[in-house]
């Protein structure tokens, strides 16, 4: 290490001996920096003849009898320079080093600032030289409300400056307005949050048909809005969204502060007052399920109370409704069966109860056949401890279903296997076509057994709302094997199975995802189809 800073000491005297700064040789003496005029001093003769003019006096002994002290007194070493302290400067000092005078780091730390001010006069140590040196550069602390700068106390650290407070300043966020300076920070003032600077979520009727808002937080927000189940003086946050199409969307809020949700519809001209309260939900925790016909929406985040305000999660998202064709007799038990049929109904939305709607108009309803089979298979997998429960409704009569479907969670239809002729499932089916479509488009779930000889899924096919829906071939000892486990209507089914009896495939033409197929010929033997316009 001393070696190398001894070359960079030689380096930077070599430049300033190029530039013509330094002396070549030692000379007079003079003041630090003050390089003298005229050659080197010559020398004084051979060694002999320099050892006679320099050895003292024999007579000029001292009181003690010892000759006097003529050590070196640090102007000049046993190289001959008679003076180097015009090489002195804060950093270092002269030194006659081998009969040249060089200058050895002394004084002021390498490093350590050597100018008359470190903020103004950018000079440092380096090698025992003042060089200069880049001024420190703060600009790592500059914000909207702070400056960076250089503070001889303080340097090489850098010291901060805050700007007075109120003063205007820019925090970032578009949300925000006032923007000002306090103590040291720049502070906003939220937006006004009513329906003309809500937020937008977008369309919700289409593909995702989902927004999430998360870490958000009233607190802060001003207050905006009130609704008739809280929100007088609370701080309020608004949000919007479009609906194209008519549309069943869910809800959700999700909090530990005592917050309110809010949805209304308008267009907000003058504000949130001017729009038609749909619901208002309080928490912590809400979520809701609400059909919405084509228009403009706005959700409000709200405090129950003067003064509630707090963090919060929020989301929608537009829910599908479900198509579940499975081929299966229930003449007799199966546990894969069973389960296929008890996951399509826990599609169902809503959490619990689970409205289910039977339609058995031509359906086996004797003791211990298909439907009393299929009512079991269901009620032993939502049987305690299952956090859900069912609740059943029977439909006799076909021209009901539009009086009793609306608080349906699914519709199940059985097996129609004693219809007086296929024309009159083509005839009901028919009839169905708009109540059907109301239903999936709410998000419901249609579940229909069928089975070889009763045909009911003409009930769907008439009422055009799976096009291609049709029976194949009928499977009898091929074995059955769960194709899609992903999918919701196949979770945890025992696999491969051997086939109930008079189990059909469902035609090639009919969409939807196949979740269960012959092992060999891989024929849809459950198809999945989730619909929506």
């Amino acid at each position: 290490m001393r070696e190398d800073r001894r070359r960079s000491h030689l380096t930077i005297v070599a430049a300033l001996l190029a530039a013509g700064l330094l002396p070549t040789a030692c000379g007079g003496g003079g003041s630090a920096g003050d390089v003298p005029d005229g050659d080197a001093p010559s020398d004084i003769g051979d060694d002999a003849a320099r050892d006679e003019a320099s050895a003292p006096d024999d007579g000029d002994l001292g009181d003690d009898g010892t000759l006097p002290d003529t050590s070196d007194d640090g102007s000049a070493d046993d190289g001959g320079c008679p003076d180097c302290s015009y090489l002195d400067n804060p950093c270092g000092r002269g030194t006659c080093i081998e009969g040249a005078c060089q200058i050895v780091p002394d004084g002021m730390g390498e490093g350590m600032p050597c100018g008359t001010d470190p903020c103004t006069d950018y000079r440092v140590c380096r090698y025992g030289l003042c060089v200069p040196e880049a001024p420190l550069d703060c600009s790592h602390l500059d914000g909207p409300c702070t400056t960076g700068v250089c503070d001889p106390t303080s340097w090489p650290d850098c010291a901060v400056e805050t700007a007075a407070d109120g003063t205007a300043c820019d925090d970032g966020d578009p949300e925000t307005t006032g923007d000002a300076c306090a103590a040291g920070a720049c502070v906003g003032t939220p937006a006004a949050d009513d329906c003309a600077a809500a937020t937008a979520l977008g369309d919700s009727s289409g593909l995702p048909g989902e927004a999430t808002v998360s870490g958000a937080d009233t607190t802060g927000a001003t207050d905006d809005f009130s609704a008739h189940c809280g929100g007088d003086g609370a701080a309020d946050e608004v949000y919007t969204f479009g609906i194209s199409d008519r549309a069943l969307v869910r809800f959700e809020l999700s909090t530990e502060a005592p917050l309110v949700l809010t949805l209304a519809r308008g267009d907000c001209a003058e504000g949130p007052a001017d729009a038609v309260e749909i619901f208002c939900l309080a928490g912590p925790s809400v979520r809701a399920d609400r059909i919405l016909e084509p228009g403009r929406y706005f959700l409000i985040v709200d405090g129950a109370t003067a003064g509630d305000a707090g963090p919060y999660e929020l989301s929608l998202r537009h829910l599908w409704g479900h198509i579940v064709l499975i081929g299966h007799d229930f003449t007799t038990r199966s546990p894969s069966a069973d389960r296929i049929l008890a996951n399509a109904v826990r599609l169902a939305n809503d959490e619990d109860p689970i409205d289910i709607l039977e339609y058995v108009q031509y359906a086996d309803t004797a003791p211990d056949h298909e439907v009393e089979h299929a009512r079991a298979a269901i009620r032993e997998a939502f049987a305690p401890p299952s956090a859900r429960t069912v609740l059943f409704d029977t439909l006799t009569d076909s021209a009901d279903l539009s009086a009793r479907i609306g608080s349906a969670d699914v519709l199940l239809v059985h097996e129609q296997e004693a219809r007086p002729d296929v024309t009159t499932l083509n005839d009901i089916g028919t009839a169905w076509g708009s109540t059907l479509t109301s239903f999936v488009e709410r998000g419901g779930i249609l579940v229909v057994l069928d089975a070889y000889g009763s045909e009911s899924y003409r009930l769907v096919r008439s009422s055009s709302l799976l096009a291609g829906t049709g029976l194949d071939t009928i499977i009898t000892t091929v074995q059955l094997r769960v194709a899609a486990t992903s999918d919701p209507v196949g979770a945890g089914v025992p696999s491969p199975y051997d086939p109930p009896l008079a189990t059909v495939s469902w035609s090639p033409g009919v969409p939807g995802t196949a979740v269960v197929m012959t092992n060999d010929t891989r024929m849809r033997i459950v198809v999945f189809h989730t619909w929506h316009p």
